[in-house]
């Protein structure tokens, strides 16, 4: 999810919806997440500080990311550790 968000240029925003993220990890991976695989993902980088998740106050249901402005300081080491993931184009034969 780290990934796509980076790639994407949709962490530069600052914030991020949840459709916009879907998508760019769809364009990338060319797969589409489960509600719970993004949830589980978000969390995760949720607990080790890499953003924000906004959830309304009756549910606990994410509704926007957010990012901290601390992480722009450390984000070159955060893309030096990301794995090289390329589209790969294909031909139809």
């Amino acid at each position: 999810m780290l990934l796509a968000l980076i790639r994407s240029e949709l962490f530069m925003k600052g914030e991020v919806s949840l459709d916009e993220s879907r998508l760019s990890y769809r364009t990338l991976f060319k797969e589409t997440l489960s509600d719970f695989s993004l949830n589980t993902g978000l969390r995760h980088l949720e607990k080790i500080g890499v953003l924000f998740c906004e959830r309304p106050a009756y549910r606990s249901d994410i509704d926007r990311i957010k990012v901290p402005s601390y992480v722009y300081d450390i984000l070159t080491e955060l893309e030096e550790k990301l794995p090289h993931v390329g589209i790969a184009e294909t031909t139809e034969t």
